[in-house]
C-alpha cells in the first residue's frame, strides 16, 4: 500500500495506544491527513497527522533513545475512500418513465407463462 503526505487515512485500530503523559492519539474510525511519514525501526512506517500535534519526547527504539514527536504505526490506518454524493439514481426512481401498451402486454404475457 502506498501512502503519501497530504493523503487522508482512516484509523482502523481500536485498541489502546501507548502514550506518554498527555499525548493525543487517533480515534478508531477517525479520518486524518498525513503530515509526515517516518521510517520506524520497530514497526515500519510511522505517521504524523495535521489533526494531531504532540510535543517531542524521548522514545526507545532498536537503535537507542530518540527525541521526536509520537509517530503512529502505519499498519493501523488505511486510505480513506472519498465518494461524491450522487442522488441521481434516487431522482430517477421518482421520475415516472413512460410505458407503452405493447410493453404492458408483453409483461402480462410473461406473467401468464410463468404461472
Amino acid at each position: 500500500m502506498t501512502f503519501r503526505i497530504g493523503m487522508k487515512v482512516v484509523c482502523i485500530y481500536s485498541g489502546p495506544w501507548q502514550l506518554h503523559g498527555h499525548e493525543a492519539a487517533p480515534s478508531f474510525g477517525g479520518v486524518y491527513t498525513i503530515r509526515r511519514i517516518a521510517a520506524d525501526t520497530n514497526s515500519g512506517l510511522g505517521f504524523l497527522f495535521d489533526e494531531i500535534s504532540n510535543k517531542p519526547d524521548h522514545y526507545l527504539n532498536q537503535t537507542g533513545i530518540v527525541f521526536r514527536e509520537k509517530h503512529f504505526r502505519g499498519s493501523r490506518f488505511r486510505p480513506a475512500v472519498s465518494r461524491k454524493t450522487d442522488i441521481s439514481i434516487f431522482q430517477a426512481m421518482l421520475t415516472p418513465s413512460p410505458v407503452t401498451v405493447d410493453e404492458m402486454n408483453v409483461a402480462d404475457h410473461a406473467r401468464e407463462i410463468v404461472r
